[in-house]
């Protein structure tokens, strides 16, 4: 289904982010490591950043969400360890979004670049228990961005009462746990 970024959406990302246009927003190249060779994951990271990526994006899946299990936080803590200053954008598919908050925020940089990681939740996962809200002020309390996903079949609509507060908006092209 084709999604249509309104006016107002777009509004709200201007009133978080005063200073950036619409039309010249920097594009930033995060690859994803979810195909990479895992047993060389620090190596395989450290590869894509060398090639310019600006950050990793990292895919968690549960085998809940998404029938596909990836790595989890421990694997995060330990990337973190090999890329020290890269950011993270860890990709939470998972059905208990909130349960991971902590342990992912273990994984993040020390010193002057702050916290280094955004953790990207669904929609699709928090909304139906009614705990979006609940999820992104504990994301908060923990030091790190704030990212919110939909899925494809999702209306962008849906997310707008959580527009302004929240980093990274992830609009799915393809279904959670496929890749494309």
């Amino acid at each position: 289904s084709h999604q249509t970024i309104t006016p107002d959406f777009l509004s709200l990302l201007r009133f978080n982010h005063p200073k950036m246009p619409y039309h010249c927003c920097p594009a930033q190249i995060g690859p994803s490591v979810l195909d990479c060779d895992m047993a060389s994951l620090a190596s395989e990271a450290k590869k894509a950043l060398a090639a310019g990526a600006k950050y990793l994006h990292l895919d968690v899946m549960d085998g809940h969400f998404v029938p596909t299990i990836s790595f989890g936080p421990y694997v995060i803590q330990c990337l973190r360890n090999h890329v020290p200053d890269c950011h993270f954008d860890c990709h939470m598919m998972t059905s208990e979004p909130e349960k991971w908050v902590e342990a992912v925020a273990k994984a993040k940089a020390t010193g002057d670049k702050g916290s280094q990681i955004s953790y990207t939740f669904h929609y699709e996962a928090t909304e139906p228990r009614g705990i979006t809200q609940e999820v992104i002020d504990k994301i908060k309390a923990n030091g790190m961005k704030v990212g919110l996903t939909i899925s494809p079949d999702t209306p962008v609509e849906a997310i707008l009462k959580y527009a302004d507060q929240i980093d990274v908006a992830l609009i799915m092209t393809v279904y959670p746990g496929k890749g494309g």
